[in-house]
């Protein structure tokens, strides 16, 4: 059930903390005030009151135009190929939620064999028809992966799984589809950032309502251990994650803009602006705005 009107921890139902109640301030979408509680027992981040439209608050421009060439020109995923490929660089690989593909096009012309899984259809159309990859429109991918019942050697889960309700779910069903020996890559925000004490509820990976969650990494191994999932490394230094610490800035400047849909100001910022002054703190480990997770099943 996704609405979770109490403080109690839809994970655990330990007790909760309040964080912060903020407005959907990225896509201005309405004017509801959502509230984000922190579990004092598992420290999940959670949204208590999240819509029951959700799916409209994913706006018709949320992912984007893109071209086969485009991508072909632009290797903008490269940073996360080239993370990826420091542990693990063939194999199956699974995206969930992928948008338009444009790491599934990366990691196929790299020499992955590659398959998506994402709830819009415009998106998979597009991967199936434009890209050759098999993908499966759902916005249930943990019941995809349970029929299926295929085997990968890699995951990857680039900033979706604070967008699935119910995420343990998922990450049960990717922790049994996870060959021995494979990996698990999850990008999420993280709830240790240092821009959230500037920010507060202005911080814009907060991203009201469409981030449901938000995960100490503490969280995703205790959840993943019974699995014999192990983190074998986590930063918040990478060339993918220095992107959306521009990005908060970019998105906190364009709320001040006076215009219904910020994205194209927000464009504008995020490429341009990085606050120098900032960089001591937003740069140094621990401190970014996301982190990336690799885990290793035994």
């Amino acid at each position: 059930m996704l609405n979770h009107l109490s403080p109690i921890c839809p994970y655990c139902s330990g007790k909760a903390k309040k964080l912060f109640s903020g407005k959907d301030y990225n896509r201005r979408v309405s004017k509801v005030i959502f509230h984000l509680y922190a579990c004092e027992k598992c420290g999940l981040w959670f949204v208590s009151n999240p819509p029951d439209n959700l799916g409209d608050y994913y706006t018709e421009d949320y992912h984007g135009e893109v071209t086969i060439e485009s991508l072909a020109n632009s290797h903008s995923e490269k940073p996360k190929i080239d993370f990826l490929t420091k542990y693990k660089n063939s194999g199956d690989l699974l995206e969930i939620g992928p948008s338009m593909g444009a790491f599934c096009y990366e990691a196929k012309d790299v020499g992955f064999n590659v398959s998506a899984i994402e709830m819009n259809a415009k998106c998979v159309k597009f991967l199936n028809e434009q890209m050759k990859i098999r993908a499966v429109c759902s916005d249930n991918p943990a019941k995809i992966i349970e029929q299926e019942k295929l085997k990968y050697d890699v995951i990857c889960m680039w900033h979706s799984l604070e967008h699935i309700p119910e995420p343990w779910k998922i990450l049960d069903a990717v922790a049994k589809a996870l060959k021995v020996g494979g990996i698990l890559v999850i990008a999420v925000p993280n709830p240790n950032a240092w821009q959230i004490k500037i920010m507060g509820k202005y911080w814009p990976h907060h991203d009201f309502p469409r981030h449901l969650f938000a995960f100490p990494v503490k969280w995703l191994e205790n959840h993943l251990a019974k699995y014999g999932i192990t983190l074998k490394a986590v930063t918040t230094k990478t060339d993918v994650n220095n992107y959306w610490n521009r990005f908060s800035w970019g998105m906190l400047f364009s709320y001040f803009c006076p215009s219904k849909f910020p994205r194209k100001k927000e464009a504008f910022f995020h490429k341009g602006i990085k606050f120098k002054c900032f960089s001591k703190w937003e740069e140094k480990e621990g401190n970014g705005s996301t982190y990336v997770a690799v885990l290793e099943k035994q």
